[in-house]
């Protein structure tokens, strides 16, 4: 490969870069340059949105997560119907809104190629102004429900400044029930800011049978769960819940599973939370292929 002078000063800058960042966390592999420098390096930022670019063609592109969330619903409509009756009350169902019911890739796609990454005033901005189409099935799903006489409830972490929008923007995509009383946000309603918190008040007064979401912290009782490995335990000693009570669409753009790779992982340096995920991965040992 044909390196011109600004690869290389990129090359040695993110050398430098790199060999600091070790000093402070020593967890970093060892620079090898005659890997590295085979290859054309990014910013910080745009290094790590590359981890984002897969996940994000997988959800705007592949056939096999529209059928993955199809899926879901089908199994969600069965869950319903299965579930019993409880005299006076009618079924409830929570469910959470983005990456459940809207489609917010176009946001991630934005800050992965403006190489801004997440801060929580685009994303506020996305919530007042972006347009999120309805996840594949989501909204045929509701009105089914809605017509069987269920009862729904949105539950969100965005925060209640942006109430409205979200209102407004549900209903103008037809989803049903959309009122102040049932989206329940963040700082909204007198609501506690905790989703487990939130979850436990509509359970304790509703007959809810089914929860829905792309986060296992959208189920009751996982948001003190502490790291991946336990959240991953919770999952196997409840598997019979799953496609029951519980349904979990795919969402590989974000989560807590990110999070939890390293204490306060998002106010690590860009770089450093590269390389913590690289650092994370399963892999096969491939070197004796590569000498």
């Amino acid at each position: 490969m044909i390196q011109n002078n600004n690869t290389v000063a990129a090359f040695t800058a993110a050398t430098v870069l790199l060999s600091t960042l070790q000093s402070a966390y020593p967890e970093l592999p060892p620079v090898i340059p005659e890997i590295a420098s085979d290859h054309w390096f990014l910013s910080q930022t745009q290094v790590f949105g590359q981890q984002l670019v897969g996940a994000l063609l997988w959800m705007q592109q592949s056939a096999e997560y529209r059928a993955a969330v199809y899926q879901a619903f089908n199994y969600a409509r069965l869950a319903f119907k299965a579930a019993p009756e409880q005299a006076g009350q009618e079924k409830t169902i929570i469910i959470d809104i983005d990456e459940t019911l809207l489609d917010n890739t176009p946001f991630e796609a934005g800050i992965t190629l403006s190489g801004v990454g997440y801060q929580q005033s685009h994303w506020e901005n996305w919530e007042r102004e972006g347009k999120p189409q309805a996840i594949a099935g989501a909204l045929e799903f509701l009105q089914d429900i809605d017509a069987q006489g269920g009862k729904i409830y949105y539950l969100s972490n965005r925060y209640g400044i942006n109430l409205e929008p979200t209102i407004a923007h549900l209903q103008h995509l037809g989803f049903p029930q959309v009122e102040r009383e049932r989206v329940i946000l963040q700082y909204v309603n007198n609501c506690e800011e905790s989703k487990d918190q939130r979850l436990a008040h509509i359970m304790h007064n509703e007959h809810v049978v089914l929860i829905v979401g792309d986060s296992i912290d959208d189920f009751y009782g996982t948001k003190s769960l502490q790291g991946n490995a336990a959240k991953r335990q919770w999952v196997d000693e409840n598997a019979d819940l799953f496609g029951t009570k519980y349904i979990m669409l795919p969402n590989p753009v974000y989560g807590s599973w990110m999070a939890n790779l390293a204490t306060d992982f998002y106010s690590l340096p860009q770089l450093v939370q590269n390389q913590i995920a690289i650092n994370a991965l399963i892999t096969w040992d491939l070197e004796q292929y590569l000498r």
